[in-house]
């Protein structure tokens, strides 16, 4: 084999490789790990929560949200998320309402991860506020009024 047909199948490789990364979930910004820099509630900080405690990762239409408790105990809670718009605001829906064979829909790992105060088998549409590919602001009210800001800051 020459030395030019060499490198053209090491270049092939490494564009095949990197392509695979993303599994087919061309996502644009979102792809990767984010950590929750701060979390409000009405303007004031979360009470009872560690923001730096928790990531949010995004693959494909998949969400995967991860808090790291005490002596290495993880929450781990899996849902599913996709980009709306209407009424010329843009949201970031996220659904932990699937189920599968032996665990009930919105439970499990599939349950809302309530330390971020989201409900239990809902779509909790989170407006963005901020939308680079360093940086999320999520804002969102709930039942009662309460409105949550989420500052997530991308890790990798």
């Amino acid at each position: 084999m020459t030395a030019t047909m060499k490198k053209i199948l090491l270049i092939i490789s490494i564009i095949l490789s990197l392509a695979a990364c993303q599994n087919d979930g061309r996502i644009g910004s979102l792809f990767g790990t984010w950590g929750l820099a701060s979390m409000t509630v009405n303007g004031a900080p979360a009470e009872d929560v560690d923001p730096e405690l928790t990531t949010w990762s995004f693959q494909n239409n998949i969400v995967r949200i991860v808090l790291d408790g005490p002596h290495h105990a993880w929450t781990d809670r899996t849902g599913t998320w996709s980009r709306t718009s209407r009424d010329g605001k843009n949201y970031l829906e996220l659904d932990f309402t699937p189920g599968e064979d032996g665990i009930a829909p919105g439970s499990g790992p599939y349950k809302a991860p309530e330390w971020l105060g989201f409900p239990e088998n809902r779509v909790v549409p989170l407006e963005f506020v901020k939308d680079s590919s360093r940086e999320m602001i999520l804002t969102w009210t709930d039942d009662d009024g309460k409105v949550y800001v989420y500052t997530l800051k991308k890790t990798w």
